[in-house]
């Protein structure tokens, strides 16, 4: 959903230090190809399929993002902190949504430590699934 991927941007590139920690920058779906890392990479989570929606079209719905942090395993200093900050600027905070009422944004899971192998680079992955709720203005 746009307005709740716009809020999640802001919010996240809003973090103090996040260029100094993140020089790779904060990227919705995927990394843009060549910028540095580590990179905050967040998406709406594969397993949501049909958000759930009550009352219609001006019901609630719950959306789960990924939110990760991806890093060489060679460059993990300080990947710690980038992953508590960015839940710091998530959990329980205010979204400003543009058309849709913000009611709260909480983690459902951790994102533990999981690696993937590109052209001979071993990245680590790391964060949280966080659901976004929000509910249309009548």
């Amino acid at each position: 959903m746009k307005a709740v991927d716009d809020a999640l941007k802001v919010t996240l590139e809003a973090i103090p230090g996040i260029g100094a920690l993140a020089p790779g920058g904060v990227h919705n779906i995927v990394r843009r190809q060549g910028s540095a890392f580590p990179v905050v990479v967040f998406s709406l989570a594969p397993s949501v399929g049909d958000s759930p929606r009550y009352g219609g079209a001006d019901g609630i719905e719950h959306l789960s993002y990924d939110v990760k942090i991806i890093a060489p395993i060679s460059a993990q200093a300080g990947v710690g902190d980038l992953v508590e900050l960015v839940h710091a600027a998530l959990q329980g905070q205010p979204l400003t949504l543009a058309g849709l009422d913000h009611m709260q944004t909480l983690r459902e899971r951790r994102i533990p430590n999981y690696p993937e192998t590109t052209n001979g680079v071993t990245y680590l992955h790391r964060g949280g699934t966080y659901t976004v709720s929000v509910s249309h203005p009548v």
